[in-house]
């Protein structure tokens, strides 16, 4: 099959509330109450929010310092918080299948309309992080293709081996990010395949290139095989997705 497009969109969302006010105290007692009876149960509850006709389950646990309570739904992970220092209240991060489903523009008013009903307090909604992802059937990544990519990379890294080997280095270089040259580029190998590889990973600006087709065997996106076939797919090439991060 000679190498085509089969999809295109924005395949991650990641918008922050910046409050203009102080956080509710009455909407912190709520969250607090929801949050106490998860844990007494261990498991997430049920609210009365919904996002795009969704039910918005509250989790037991927040994360670090500045995310006391987080609400997840299948096309919506929401964080809050009090952040009294960065006045930042929420993370809202959107499923690739809701931006697909929705026009971009009515896909970021769905939230700032949610938002504004929920806090009870003024906020601007800022972009964090946007990835952009173009699918391309008939071309596979291969390790000698590296070289045809103009970049502006000055160091290379490859991952090899098992699970334990990946998570090491995966571990390394957190630690190392502050450190990491702008333009790595990092190779994931699944057996002798090529899996992924990484351009800049920890710069402000990173691409990523891997095989869609085996990470939907994980991830279970099976519509995503008909939005391909809407678009000319055959079926069986495999898909090559070049996702950039901004």
């Amino acid at each position: 099959m000679t190498p085509s497009i089969v999809g295109q969109n924005v395949d991650m969302f990641i918008g922050n509330a910046h409050s203009k006010g102080d956080f509710p105290d009455d909407l912190a007692a709520q969250l607090e109450d929801f949050k106490r009876r998860s844990q007494e149960v261990e498991e997430g509850l049920s609210t009365q929010w919904r996002y795009a006709s969704e039910v918005l389950f509250f989790k037991p646990h927040g994360a670090g310092r500045q995310w006391r309570w987080i609400f997840h739904s299948p096309s919506l992970h929401l964080d809050v918080g009090l952040s009294k220092l960065t006045h930042i209240v929420a993370k809202a991060r959107f499923s690739s299948a809701f931006l697909r489903e929705h026009e971009f523009g009515a896909a970021l008013a769905l939230p700032s309309g949610f938002l504004t009903e929920f806090l009870h307090v003024p906020f601007l909604f800022q972009v964090s992080e946007v990835q952009v992802c173009v699918d391309v059937a008939g071309w596979e990544v291969s390790l000698e293709g590296v070289s045809t990519f103009i970049t502006r990379s000055r160091s290379k890294g490859v991952r090899l081996g098992s699970i334990d080997a990946n998570e090491e280095l995966d571990a390394s270089l957190e630690a190392r990010r502050p450190f990491i040259a702008p333009g790595e580029v990092r190779a994931q190998f699944a057996g002798r395949r090529l899996a992924t590889l990484d351009f800049s990973k920890c710069a402000p600006h990173a691409c990523c290139l891997y095989d869609k087709s085996a990470e939907i065997a994980v991830s279970r996106k099976d519509w995503m095989q008909e939005v391909w076939r809407s678009n000319g797919w055959d079926g069986e090439s495999r898909v090559t997705p070049r996702r950039v991060s901004l």
